[in-house]
């Protein structure tokens, strides 16, 4: 049993690769979509807008902001408490880095290799257009984690797996994190520092089950 988040450079592949992982596990895959319709049924209707924007200093002590990152981290908890789920995103690593059995994956490629990737996704012609709208989603991420978390975008020391996909393709990293996810499923964790351990917030838990029934 265990959870796996995944942080990802825009464009990297990262969410193909979680994709496949969750597949191949029978893991719940647990992505923003999913994670923004939970909070619209909690009655937060401007995650979106907090996410998907870029923040300031000033953004720490904006309380709206504040209590929102607040519900993100306790419907990421609850999510986890579930258990055999694929993350994605939404600074997951860090709501849950003290649980044993959580799997914190960071993927990362090249900029031109992402550039390409964006261009093909979003049927973009030129490639200036492609790299200033990878360079501007960096930004969003990047600010994000920093505003509310106060740590660096590229700060590897949160992962337990960095994989960078300049030389091995979606597959093998595919493989290879399964493989991992296979020898943590066997590991023996304390309750102490078990995902099933998170104190339940019973409402959260019903929006989620509703949400999740119709995935």
């Amino acid at each position: 049993m265990a959870v796996l988040t995944f942080s990802r450079e825009f464009g990297s592949d990262g969410d193909v690769i979680a994709r496949r992982v969750s597949e191949a596990l029978g893991y719940k895959y647990i992505d923003k979509d999913i994670i923004e319709e939970v909070l619209v049924k909690y009655g937060l209707v401007a995650f979106a807008d907090l996410y998907d924007s870029e923040h300031g200093l000033w953004g720490r002590f904006d309380s709206e902001k504040k209590r929102i990152v607040t519900m993100l981290e306790k419907a990421i908890k609850t999510f986890a408490r579930l258990d055999n789920c694929v993350i994605v995103g939404r600074g997951a690593f860090v709501v849950l880095q003290d649980y044993d059995n959580v799997l914190n994956i960071s993927v990362k490629a090249p900029f031109e290799k992402r550039v390409k990737r964006i261009m093909i996704a979003k049927e973009l012609d030129d490639p200036l257009e492609a790299a200033e709208f990878v360079k501007q989603h960096d930004k969003i991420r990047r600010s994000f984690l920093q505003t509310f978390y106060s740590i660096k975008y590229d700060e590897m020391t949160w992962f337990d797996m960095c994989l960078d996909l300049k030389l091995i393709n979606a597959d093998s990293a595919s493989d290879w994190i399964i493989k991992v996810v296979k020898e943590l499923e066997s590991r023996v964790v304390s309750e102490e520092h078990d995902v099933k351990n998170i104190t339940e917030d019973k409402i959260m838990s019903s929006a989620i089950e509703e949400v999740m029934r119709s995935v």
